[in-house]
């Protein structure tokens, strides 16, 4: 940013009141301006000390700014363009590059361009595996710019031979273009995954079948939540219902009933892409984090006899697992519930690093490396607030000093020690000699007080007594 010599002129007599180098330097600008940089002139103008300077000079009148020009002519410098004598540099062209304008009479053909793209992406002769995957990628991404090429020299056609309708035409196939880019890897995309079905019918109890099924959605990278169930007490209470209508009056064989320490009879979980959530976006554009795909994959059980063991036992009596989005590690891994740390040992040790000082950014990093999941720094900040939550209680905010100060006041003699604290013009033997029906005085002076000290000792500025 390129300035008048009277600014420095400004500049070498009142910067000492700014600093005493400012001054210094402004003096040698206005002695020996040929023989300075003006790297390093821009350089000090974009220090603190110039800018409270040039803040400075430019609350100074019209007139008096004249003063300095006058004293200091600059015939180079466009003073009225800039009469504040300070250029702005962001309207310089000179620091930005040229830009050419392309001539276009014709619109590349996309189909000149990919068999030399083609040709380029697999003229090595590797066959190795990680070779054949970067020649795809390149083909893929030369195709990708041969083709945004040819839509955007097309519009810049459309535009030059002035019909308007060829050029929204255009536009809406460069956006689409520019749109159709592929997700992250993590986002959930259109198609069918079929998953290796449950190879373990029969499990010995819910316990057992549950510790199954998170090895299986762990090994198959799948997430299924409970969606409904049935207790065993309702279910035995239709036996019994179905048996005493449909049995004769003479039969005297009782219903085989399921057992109580089963509890759940039958449930079914589904996917957690399938529950089903009311969208509140109108469409208008293109949401890739869509959870609900409304997903049919499923898995139901039921507690049944088994014949060979002779015994009552868990069978999955269903299941389906093709899903319509993306089934593998990385939506796995990205999933609240898999990046949940849960280890008592690692939440003391997040703890003690947050009461040490410790950032979350740290405590983020920590995680990650003794548990391998994918923590992210949003997880760190909730974990925080729910150690927070912890230390503070149950109570509410309201109800948290009323129960410390009652804690504190109930202890003997506090109550009075307050108030001589509080009230030094007060004599100690009165204080003292304070009846029990002076309690509820006492206990509102020393409530006063205590929450003074809370809130000068604690982040809280919701009230100010």
């Amino acid at each position: 940013m390129p300035c008048h010599r009277g600014f420095w002129v400004y500049a070498s007599t009142k910067g000492k009141t700014v600093s005493a180098n400012a001054a210094l330097f402004a003096r040698s600008v206005v002695d020996q301006d040929d023989s300075i940089p003006e790297e390093r002139k821009e350089k000090w103008l974009r220090d603190t000390a110039c800018t409270k300077l040039r803040k400075a000079w430019k609350l100074l009148g019209s007139q008096e700014r004249k003063s300095y020009f006058n004293g200091k002519p600059e015939s180079s410098f466009p003073i009225d363009e800039y009469p504040d004598g300070i250029m702005d540099g962001r309207k310089d062209r000179s620091r930005y590059p040229k830009m050419i304008p392309a001539h276009i009479d014709t619109p590349e053909v996309v189909n000149e361009v990919l068999p030399q793209a083609q040709t380029q992406a697999t003229s090595t002769s590797n066959k190795s595996t990680k070779d054949q995957v970067d020649q795809v990628r390149t083909y893929r991404k030369t195709t990708l710019e041969a083709v945004i090429t040819r839509e955007v020299s097309a519009l810049a056609f459309a535009v030059k031979s002035g019909d308007i309708l060829k050029v929204d035409g255009q536009f809406g196939k460069l956006s689409a273009t520019m749109s159709d880019s592929e997700p992250e890897v993590h986002v959930p995309s259109a198609g069918l995954w079929k998953s290796s079905p449950i190879a373990k019918e029969w499990h010995e109890n819910w316990e057992a079948f549950k510790d199954y099924l998170e090895r299986y959605q762990e090994d198959t990278h799948q997430l299924f939540r409970l969606r409904n169930s049935t207790s065993v007490a309702r279910r035995n209470a239709e036996i019994k219902d179905h048996a005493g209508g449909s049995s004769s009056e003479t039969s005297d064989s009782e219903p085989m009933l399921i057992p109580q320490e089963f509890k759940t009879f039958w449930p079914k979980y589904i996917c957690t892409h399938g529950w089903r959530r009311k969208r509140c976006s109108t469409g208008q554009r293109k949401a890739y984090f869509g959870k609900s795909t409304e997903c049919k994959a499923d898995i139901k059980a039921a507690v049944t006899w088994n014949k060979e063991e002779r015994k009552f036992m868990v069978r999955v009596t269903g299941s389906s697992t093709s899903h319509n989005h993306r089934v593998d590690r990385a939506v796995y891994e990205n999933n609240p519930s898999v990046r949940r740390v849960e280890d008592p040992v690692l939440l003391a040790f997040v703890d003690a690093m947050q009461s040490s000082g410790s950032k979350p950014k740290r405590i983020m990093q920590f995680l990650r490396e003794k548990t391998g999941h994918n923590v992210t720094l949003h997880d760190a900040h909730n974990m925080i607030a729910r150690i927070w939550e912890e230390r503070r209680g149950s109570d509410t905010v309201e109800q948290r000093p009323e129960t410390l100060l009652r804690g504190f006041c109930g202890r003997r003699g506090t109550a009075l020690q307050c108030l001589s604290m509080m009230c030094p013009w007060r004599k100690r033997s009165r204080c003292r000699r304070a009846k029990c029906g002076e309690g509820s005085r006492l206990f509102q002076w020393c409530c006063l007080w205590m929450l003074r000290i809370t809130q000068t000792t604690q982040d809280t500025n919701s009230s100010h007594l």
